[in-house]
């Protein structure tokens, strides 16, 4: 077995038979070199570096059921069609399967990026909490309303409290939430128009608007005489729309 940062990696329980390769590769061998390389390659299959290993030649003769000449003759031919790598030196002999080999080092090299990847995901997660607690502690926690003690007096009434909190959780949804400064110069505004505040808060809110603004006259049909004009959500006439230099600012 192969060991990555102290854990063992298993090899394949099975190894893949391609039919073809195996044909073409062994039409050129004699009967007894192809019953040679299929005990060499379950054997190099099992071997500790997968798809390669070194042995004496009797060594190799004794895991092929052969004598040590046919083992010779067997390498020999092998490496010659290309089928094995074949290598001899100082009496040993090495034999490395070239498809055997590119596989344990792509296995090799993915399960090295999955435990690269899973220690970055390990340190991020103990820096950055996961994105779903996130959520479900926003979406489960309701705002409160930011200085609901500082309200003008115009605006100390339960109907307002309760629409100012609807406008700061709808900012919050909108990842817009207000900042000190909007929220004292929007209060200031609505305190100059206490008798429409609720309305003008869910006027914004029915249109899916980020400010406030004066109450628009709306329509439910065509024309009529009474009828009222309806502004498309998100326009405004020219000179109406109330910035944070006129108005109620974001």
């Amino acid at each position: 077995m192969l060991v990555l940062k102290g854990k063992k990696m298993s090899r394949p329980p099975a190894m893949m038979f391609y039919v073809k390769d195996w044909t073409q590769d062994t039409r050129p061998l004699s009967a007894v070199t192809k019953g040679c390389y299929i005990d060499v390659l379950c054997h190099l299959h099992l071997a500790r570096l997968r798809g390669r290993d070194t042995h004496l030649l009797a060594e190799w003769a004794q895991i092929a059921s052969t004598t040590e000449e046919e083992m010779r003759t067997a390498c020999e031919e092998l490496n010659s069609c290309g089928v094995l790598r074949v290598t001899f030196r100082n009496g040993t002999v090495t034999l490395v399967s070239r498809r055997m080999e590119s596989e344990r080092k792509s296995s090799l090299a993915n399960k090295l990026r999955q435990a690269k990847y899973r220690e970055k995901r390990t340190r991020n997660k103990n820096v950055t909490p996961d994105l779903a607690v996130a959520v479900a502690v926003t979406a489960t926690t309701p705002p409160l309303p930011p200085v609901t003690d500082t309200l003008p007096p115009s605006l100390q009434n339960d109907g307002f409290k309760t629409a100012w909190r609807e406008w700061t959780a709808y900012r919050t949804e909108l990842r817009k939430p207000l900042k000190p400064t909007a929220v004292k110069r929007q209060l200031a505004w609505l305190a100059e128009r206490s008798a429409d505040a609720v309305a003008i808060i869910g006027q914004s809110i029915r249109n899916n608007w980020q400010g406030l603004f004066d109450l628009k006259e709306e329509r439910y049909g065509r024309g009529g005489q009474g009828a009222r004009t309806r502004v498309p959500d998100g326009r405004f006439p020219a000179g109406e729309r109330l910035d944070s230099e006129h108005g109620a600012g974001a």
